[in-house]
C-alpha cells in the first residue's frame, strides 16, 4: 500500500487529510497521517517483505464519532487492522483520535 493508498482511504466527507502535517490555519476537523517502513520482514538477507506503520490523527473540536465511525469503516473496508486512541491537547484545545496500523 503506498502513501498515496492511505491518504485515500483516510479521505472521508468533510475532511482534509495531509501527509505529516497540515498547513497553518488549516480549520478542524483534519487528518495528519505518516507512514514508515520500520517493521520490514527480514530473510535471506534482504528485505523480504516491506511492512510500514502507519499513523493518522484526526483533530477536531470536541470527540466525534459520526467521524470516527466514517474513518474506521474505511479502514475496515480497505483490510487495515487498526488500534484506536484519544487524547485531548489541552495546549491547542483540539481533541486527537490515534489511529495506528501496519500495512503491507
Amino acid at each position: 500500500m503506498t502513501i498515496a493508498d492511505v491518504k485515500k482511504v483516510l479521505s472521508v466527507p468533510g475532511v482534509t487529510v495531509h501527509y505529516d502535517h497540515a498547513p497553518e490555519g488549516t480549520k478542524v476537523p483534519f487528518i495528519t497521517y505518516t507512514c514508515h517502513a520500520d517493521n520490514n520482514f527480514f530473510a535471506d538477507d534482504k528485505v523480504y517483505q516491506k511492512i510500514s506503520s502507519m499513523r493518522a490523527v484526526l483533530y477536531s473540536t470536541k470527540k466525534d464519532e459520526k467521524l470516527e465511525t466514517l474513518i474506521e469503516s474505511a479502514l475496515d473496508e480497505a483490510e487495515i487492522p487498526w488500534s484506536m486512541t484519544d487524547e485531548f491537547e489541552n495546549e491547542q484545545k483540539v481533541f486527537m483520535t490515534i489511529y495506528e496500523a501496519e500495512v503491507i
